[in-house]
């Protein structure tokens, strides 16, 4: 009994832990979703994303999160 008990406890930690790192991440990907978004607006996405640098990405994640605390 006290073993599934604890199973169970487990279980509900790594569901909550799902679910924070679930909040962490939406907003980052609604940030990206908008720029895609702004993106295809502007010209087409495939020549933004060959023009854009990886790094700049990972910039704007870093400076959003860093606004946000």
């Amino acid at each position: 009994m006290k073993r599934e008990h604890e199973t169970c406890v487990q279980q509900i930690s790594r569901c909550t832990l799902l679910l924070l790192l679930l909040l962490l991440l939406l907003p980052c990907l609604g940030l990206f979703l908008k720029v895609c978004i702004e993106n295809a607006t502007l010209q087409s996405p495939v020549s933004s994303l060959h023009r854009r640098p990886r790094q700049q990405w990972t910039f704007v994640k870093l400076e959003y999160f860093g606004s946000n605390n």
